[in-house]
Parts: structure tokens; C-alpha cells; sequence
């Protein structure tokens, strides 16, 4: 052991020796340099180097810093450096120079560039009226500066800042608004993986739900804590939820579940490493352990667990812990029939001075233990007495568990409320932003398929224009075809007419009878032939391709002969010429035009060709 202490000294003096070197070196080059701003520099480095030694030359050095820094409109330089003179005015006790200090600096905020720059100023202030026991505005300040730490993207010092809010909170009595900011700090160091610090603001936490009266709910968080602390292997805070899960079960007189969490709390708690953890959580695990074994009447353990208990606290120097522990000592020595012992360890107790719950918890606790003293010594009035103060703050406790339940419970509900007004409003913007982005994208859908539409129907457009154009020079070509095929049936119609007029001059003059018949006869056949009709008929539909399908679809079935006298009226032809060309008379036409009409009951006020197209 010894060897091992010497090893120990030997490097922190080696440790300290070669820091005293850098800060003796940098002093030199501090004094030699000539630049301001390189002196800046240097000042920098040396008063790091000092921060990290606690040197006894620190505050001057920091204070040369910040005057240069200001000289040179440096004033973010000069804002962070100042922080750390505030700070050794609050270890030292001089309040009233770091308040002065701190609005000297926060007078520059116009100047600032950073947004922490403010955030650390005010990260200072709060604490200095946190000293002063003025919570109200420190907690302002406090939620100030954790705000602009998060505009600045520093989040661990807005975790810290949170953390010190739920703090002043605490102290104030405004134990919801404490938990609320213990849980925003929890969640920053976890994001940054500060599990440390993470677990730290966890036990603040389980700790202030069990002083105001929310055991269920501090046991449930303790056990999720306790699995996320074993997967992290955060043994020091495994610890301390076995430990206050032992506490737990002792209430409920569940001795055995008491002792079982006990043996896993010491356990986790051999792996701490961090000295001061393992004093104070050692004198509580005694306390604890005091408890289990008063309760199981193991009085010959409990004697040796309380002589244990004596030697860890002279390590301790916390005044709250030491306080913490008593009543458990006083039910020892009340056990063992020590009454004026037990009453002198209490003797520094002034009675409830605050709504503050913790002090109301530890107050029941003394009161009751009190009236138990004084009973044992004979006292009835002061037994009494203490038994009154017991009753009223148990009551005012109960009370204050039922409100603080209800607060709890209450802001919870609002909090999850205004969680799902959130959520809609979110869920809303999402939506419309999904809208905007469908609207976009169909709108450059809707483009792009007009534009195609568009070079569509230009190239259509352009298409049915050619083949517009090419079908009406078809058109234009077979309605010459079939006009000059009909005019020239119609010239023959008209030479026939001719030979027949110059017959009847012959008659007058021929005597045999039989070749003028032959000849008459010949003159009296039809112009418009089998072969020419399917000539005609042929260059008749290039030209009225739908006639002869439109009057089929309604049903009517004509003749060839009346399809050859509707196909001549649809060209326009007159009687004359329509009997001229079928080689009938014009009586013929129409009486093959009146039957036709009764056969298609056709009205007499509309044409047959009319009515047929």
C-alpha cells in the first residue's frame, strides 16, 4: 500500500512539475512579445495552462486577458475569458465582484458576435443568484441562456443549463417545473452520449419524484433507468437504483426483497471508481443497510454495520448527506437504549422552516423520532409536542403529495394535449407540404404531358394537314374522273338523241320496215351499261365513299336499278338527263322515283337524296 501511495505522489509531482514548467515558459514569452494580438495568443494558451493548475496567479492573468481582448474589440474573446474570473469569484464567496464583473461584460452584448457568448454571462449570473438564494430570476436566466446555447448549436452547456434550472427549481418548490427541466437536460446529454452526466440528472430526478410523494412513478422510471444503465454498464447508477429500490421495499416491510436489491447495490458499487461517488454512496448504502438490519432485529450486525457507518462519514463533508443519515443512527441508538445520545444528534434540528419537501420529509421523520426520545425519557409534554409537529407536517405532506400528484398528472395531460396539437399541426404542414410537392410534381406532370400533347398534335396536326390535303386532291381527282366519265355519258346520251331524231327523218325515206326496228332498237338501249355502271359506280364512291354504306345502315335495300337513279340525283342531274343516260323515258324517272319514295317512306317536303344521306 505504501508503495502504491508513493507511486501515486511521485506522478502528481512529476504531473506538476512539468505544468509549472509550461506556465514558467509561457509567463516568458508572455513578457517578450511585443504584438498585441500575438500577445493575445499567448495570454491564451498561458491562462488555459493555469485554469487546468488552479494557479495561484490566475485571476490576474485572466483579468490582463480580458483588458487586452477589450482593448482590441475582441469582445467575444473578452466575454469567454470572463467567465472563468466570475467563476473563481463564486468558489471564493465574492458574489457582489462577480455580479459587478458579469454586467460589465453583458454591457458589451450589442458587440457580441457569438450567441454564447451571452449564453455563458448569463450561465454565471444565474449561478450567483442561485447563491443568493434568489431562484426566481436565476432560473430566468438559467432558461435564457439554454435556449441561445441551442440557437448556437452548444448543446452540452444548454444541458448543463437546463440541468442547473431544474436545480433552482427544486429549491424554489416548483418541483414539476424541476422534473420538466431534468428531463430536458437527460435527453441533451443522452443525444451527445454524456451518459455520465445523463444517469447524474436521472438519479436528481428519481430522487425529487420520491420527496414529493410520486413513489409509484419514481419506481417505475427507476426501473427502466435501472436496464438502461446495466446495457450502458453505468455500474455506479445500477448502484444507486438498487439502492433506492431497497429503500422502497423497506417502507413496504418487504425485508427480503429490501435485502436482495441491498447485495446487488454493493455489488455494482465495488466497479465505481470515482472516489467521492463511492464515499457518499458507501455511507448510504450503510445507512440503508442500518435500516434492513433494525428492521430484521439483527442487532449484533447492526452494530457492526453502525461502527462502519462512523468511519465512512469522517470522509464525508457534504453537511446534507451527514443529515441525511441520522435518522437512521438515532433508530440505532433508540434500539440500543442510547436516548440522550440519539437526542443530542438531533439537537442542531430547528424544525420546519420552508414549504421546501425535502426539508418537510426529514422534518416528519425527526419530529416522530423526537416523540419517541422523549417518551423513553419520561418527557410527556415534549413528547407531545413533537408528536403535534409530526401529525401537522405528516398532513401538510400528504396534502402536498395529493397536489403535487394532481400538478404532475395535470401538466402531463397538457403536455401530451399540446404534444397532439403539435403532432396535427405537424401532420398538417406535412400534408400540405406533400400537397405542394403533388400539386408541383402534377403540375410538371401536367406540363410535360401538355407539351407532348402539344408536339402530338402538331405532328397530327401536320399529318392529317398532308393528309388532308393529299385526300382532297384524291377528291379533287376522282370527282374530275367521275364528272367528265358522267358528261361523257352524257354526250352519248346526246348522240343517241341525234341518230334518233335523224331515224325518224330516215323512216320517211327507207321502205323495209324490219331494218328500221333493228335500228330503233339499238337507238333505245341503255347508255349506262353493266360495265359502265360498275366503271361509274366505282369512280362514284371515291368521290361519296359513305352514300351507299349510310343508306344500307338504315336498312334500306334497293335495287341496282334505284341505286343507279339516286346515285345520278345525288350528282345533280336533271330528269332528262338521268332518263337520257339509263335510256327511259322521263315518265320512267318519275315513276321509278315515286315508287322508291313509298318504299323508304320518304315525306314529299325532302329529296330522295336528301332524305337517304
Amino acid at each position: 500500500m505504501r508503495c502504491i501511495a508513493f507511486m501515486l505522489l511521485s506522478i502528481f509531482w512529476v504531473h506538476h512539475s512539468v505544468a509549472q514548467k509550461e506556465i514558467d515558459s509561457l509567463q516568458r514569452v508572455v513578457e517578450t512579445t511585443s504584438g498585441k494580438p500575438a500577445k493575445l495568443k499567448v495570454l491564451d494558451q498561458l491562462t488555459r495552462a493555469m485554469i487546468r493548475g488552479n494557479h495561484k496567479n490566475l485571476i490576474p492573468r485572466l483579468q490582463e486577458y480580458v483588458a487586452l481582448a477589450k482593448e482590441l474589440k475582441e469582445y467575444d474573446l473578452m466575454a469567454s475569458k470572463s467567465r472563468f474570473i466570475i467563476q473563481q469569484y463564486i468558489i471564493v464567496g465574492e458574489i457582489k465582484k462577480g455580479k459587478e464583473l458579469c454586467e460589465a461584460m453583458l454591457a458589451f452584448k450589442p458587440h457580441f458576435k457569438k450567441k454564447n457568448s451571452e449564453a455563458h454571462l448569463l450561465l454565471k449570473r444565474a449561478g450567483l443568484k442561485s447563491s443568493e438564494l434568489d431562484y426566481h430570476n436565476a432560473i430566468g436566466d438559467f432558461d435564457k441562456a439554454a435556449a441561445l446555447f441551442l440557437e448556437a448549436k452548444d448543446s452540452i452547456f444548454s444541458a448543463d443549463a437546463y440541468f442547473f434550472s431544474g436545480q433552482a427549481s427544486s429549491n424554489s418548490g416548483d418541483f414539476i417545473t424541476a422534473i420538466e427541466k431534468y428531463e430536458k437536460a437527460k435527453d441533451l446529454y443522452e443525444i451527445l452520449k454524456d451518459y455520465n452526466y445523463m444517469f447524474s440528472v436521472a438519479g436528481e430526478s428519481l430522487l425529487l419524484y420520491r420527496r414529493i410523494g410520486l413513489r409509484d412513478i419514481a419506481n417505475e422510471k427507476t426501473s427502466v433507468e435501472l436496464e438502461k444503465a446495466k446495457a450502458l454498464k453505468a455500474n455506479f447508477f445500477v448502484g444507486f437504483c438498487y439502492l433506492s429500490l431497497a429503500e422502497e421495499a423497506l417502507k413496504d416491510q418487504q425485508l427480503q426483497v429490501a435485502k436482495q436489491y441491498l447485495d446487488s447495490s454493493e455489488a455494482y458499487n465495488k466497479y465505481n471508481k470515482d472516489i467521492t461517488t463511492v464515499s457518499s454512496r458507501g455511507m448510504q448504502y450503510k445507512a440503508v443497510l442500518l435500516r434492513s438490519l433494525l428492521a430484521e432485529k439483527n442487532m449484533k450486525a447492526a452494530d457492526s454495520v453502525y461502527r462502519e457507518l462512523l468511519e465512512v462519514e469522517k470522509k464525508i463533508r457534504n453537511k446534507y448527506l451527514l443529515s441525511s443519515v441520522k435518522p437512521d443512527k438515532v433508530k440505532y441508538l433508540l434500539e440500543k437504549k442510547r436516548y440522550r445520545e440519539a437526542l443530542s444528534l438531533l439537537g442542531d434540528y430547528k424544525g420546519v422552516s420552508s414549504n421546501s419537501g425535502v426539508e418537510n420529509l426529514y422534518g416528519i421523520e425527526v419530529e416522530k423520532l423526537l416523540g419517541e426520545i422523549y417518551e423513553k425519557l419520561n418527557n410527556p409534554n415534549k413528547a407531545l409536542e413533537h408528536q403535534k409537529n409530526y401529525n401537522q407536517l405528516r398532513d401538510s405532506v400528504n396534502k402536498q403529495t395529493l397536489l403535487n400528484a394532481f400538478a404532475f398528472h395535470q401538466t402531463r395531460f397538457e403536455t401530451a394535449e399540446k404534444e397532439k396539437e403539435l403532432i396535427k399541426k405537424e401532420a398538417a404542414i406535412t400534408e400540405l407540404e406533400k400537397d405542394k410537392e403533388l400539386a408541383s410534381s402534377k403540375r410538371n406532370t401536367l406540363v410535360a404531358i401538355l407539351f407532348s400533347v402539344i408536339l402530338v398534335a402538331v405532328g397530327i396536326f401536320w399529318r392529317e394537314r398532308r393528309k388532308k390535303k393529299e385526300l382532297k386532291r384524291a377528291l379533287d381527282r376522282n370527282t374530275k374522273e367521275l364528272t367528265t366519265y358522267t358528261q361523257q355519258l352524257l354526250e352519248r346520251s346526246k348522240e343517241q338523241q341525234s341518230l334518233k331524231n335523224q331515224l325518224e327523218e330516215l323512216k320517211e325515206q327507207v321502205t323495209e320496215k324490219n331494218i328500221v326496228d333493228t335500228v330503233q332498237e339499238l337507238l333505245s338501249s341503255k347508255i349506262l351499261t353493266k360495265d359502265d355502271w360498275y366503271v361509274f359506280k366505282d369512280k362514284f364512291v371515291k368521290v361519296h365513299p359513305s352514300f351507299f354504306g349510310n343508306i344500307k345502315s338504315k336498312g334500306y335495300k334497293l335495287t341496282k336499278a334505284e341505286e343507279r337513279l339516286v346515285a345520278l340525283e345525288k350528282l345533280g342531274l336533271d330528269n332528262q338527263e338521268i332518263a337520257n343516260i339509263l335510256g327511259i323515258s322521263v315518265e320512267s324517272i318519275f315513276i321509278s322515283r315515286y315508287r322508291l319514295r313509298k318504299k323508304i317512306k320518304a315525306p314529299k317536303e325532302i329529296s330522295l337524296v336528301e332524305y337517304l344521306d
